[in-house]
């Protein structure tokens, strides 16, 4: 699948499809797998839309309804194929997960069937477009409760820790983390990692409860570190890091890397605040 990762631009996803009607437009982190959908990491929503014509032989208000029937069904494929390029970890996308078990891929289908439906138009020559909308996070009916991400990332073994030894000094008062992965092709996932240079685990398994989880979603994604701010998860006062690069043991590059030094500061701030555990943590990717 081809996807393109984009920051503070305005995606149209309209645009490619009809030449001169009013654009949909998208800002944050966004992929587009398709031409007619995105997923939005800022927003933890995937969209799409779909178009569809009356048949030639029918008319009247008959003509609309198939149109739109028509549109829903095509939006919906395209959200199923955004939908399923999004990736759990640096293993493992949604399509994966749903290769390998049935009953993730009869829950997935059914989290697509009750898509909203965020936008309709009728154009003049009968065309009907419907743009279908669905959350990443937001509880058991979200993407994440579909997926039963509390679970997976239960049963993932457990690394090695990052080594404390000689900790910083601490200051005490920082609000998140906030990891700046400009320029090192992070790619977005929802269970991200922080890793130090010799692999080990900085952060990344948590110990909160599931509603917290299928809530927020282990981590944020943000174009800039002003967006971050703005948008409150990390608060007024994060500690911010630069990642040394982007990793992962798969095909996909999901982890931030981060110094010795960086991980030993990471771990002796959280002992002071603990905003890894508030999942008080963001990504700040291009």
């Amino acid at each position: 699948m081809r996807v393109v990762l984009l920051s503070v631009v305005t995606l149209a996803l309209m645009a490619p499809l009809l030449a001169g009607d009013t654009p949909v437009t998208m800002t944050g982190v966004l992929e587009t797998p398709t031409v007619g959908g995105a997923v939005n990491w800022t927003d933890g929503v995937a969209r799409a839309i779909g178009i569809g014509a009356p048949p030639a032989q029918v008319r009247g208000p008959q003509a609309a309804v198939l149109a739109r029937r028509a549109a829903l069904l095509d939006a919906r494929r395209n959200l199923l194929e955004v939908i399923q390029g999004v990736r759990i970890s640096s293993t493992t996308t949604v399509r994966n997960a749903m290769t390998e078990d049935d009953v993730i891929t009869s829950s997935v289908q059914g989290f697509i069937r009750g898509a909203r439906v965020v936008r309709e138009e009728t154009r003049a020559d009968g065309a009907v477009l419907v743009e279908v909308a669905v959350a990443l996070y937001g509880g058991a009916e979200s993407l994440a409760g579909r997926l039963e991400l509390p679970e997976r990332l239960a049963s993932v073994p457990e690394p090695p820790n990052a080594d404390l030894a000689a900790p910083p000094a601490v200051q005490g008062n920082y609000t998140g983390l906030l990891i700046d992965c400009r320029g090192v092709k992070l790619a977005p996932a929802m269970c991200p990692k922080i890793l130090d240079v010799n692999g080990a685990e900085v952060w990344g398994r948590v110990e909160v409860t599931n509603d917290v989880l299928l809530e927020k979603g282990l981590a944020g994604y943000y174009p800039s570190v002003e967006r971050a701010l703005e948008l409150g998860r990390v608060g007024r006062n994060p500690l911010i890091i630069r990642a040394a690069r982007a990793a992962g043991n798969g095909q996909f590059p999901t982890d931030a890397v981060v110094s010795l030094a960086d991980a030993r500061r990471i771990l002796a701030e959280d002992a002071a605040t603990h905003f890894l555990r508030k999942l008080a943590v963001g990504f700040v990717v291009e």
